[in-house]
């Protein structure tokens, strides 16, 4: 079995199988940032990267003694040291990964439904309403609401760079997490 991890840009897990077809696994953020008139300001679309300690998750919930997730939590950051696979849940909030909390509530629950090889919240996407002037780099997908997390299954980053933020835009986030057979 070989495991291929592209670019952050452009992130895709590959597993080739016995049969030489391939498992690809990713995701897609979709950002809409809409000012205090309900104005669209900025769209931006970006696929993620599946963090290696999101793919430990996603081999040990499958096959492993690994207990399910059942909920999981987009949440949005303001600074990324190092490579994004090598980070964790462990990571939010502290040096690696900086996370943006000025908005109201705790992350957003990521509520979604299957469409075939994709589930997507697209019909209910996570809604933050801004509390203060930012610049934000991208979102995650973690397994807790609130501070570190047991599981950091992916991060993403804004593929035109940074993006402002200000007080009273909502920043709604649809993410599509796909596994297809090629």
């Amino acid at each position: 079995m070989r495991i291929k991890i592209d670019s952050f840009a452009d992130s895709k897990l590959i597993l080739n199988g016995a049969f030489n077809n391939k498992l690809c696994v990713g995701g897609k953020f979709v950002y809409e940032c809409y000012d205090k008139n309900g104005k669209l300001k900025w769209r931006e679309e970006s696929h993620n990267v599946v963090t290696d300690q999101g793919i430990i998750y996603l081999l040990t919930e499958v096959f492993g003694t690994q207990a399910k997730v059942n909920n999981w939590f987009i949440g949005l950051y303001t600074a990324l040291v190092g490579l994004p696979k090598n980070l964790t849940g462990a990571d939010i909030g502290g040096a690696n990964l900086t996370e943006f909390t000025s908005y109201s509530g705790n992350r957003k629950l990521y509520s979604g439904i299957r469409s075939a090889g994709t589930w997507t919240n697209a019909s209910t996407p996570a809604e933050f309403s801004i509390t203060t002037n930012a610049t934000i780099k991208g979102a995650f997908l973690a397994s807790d609401d609130v501070g570190t997390a047991d599981w950091l299954l992916c991060i993403d980053a804004f593929s035109s760079g940074d993006r402002a933020v200000a007080p009273s835009d909502v920043l709604k986030v649809t993410y599509n997490f796909s596994m297809q057979s090629i």
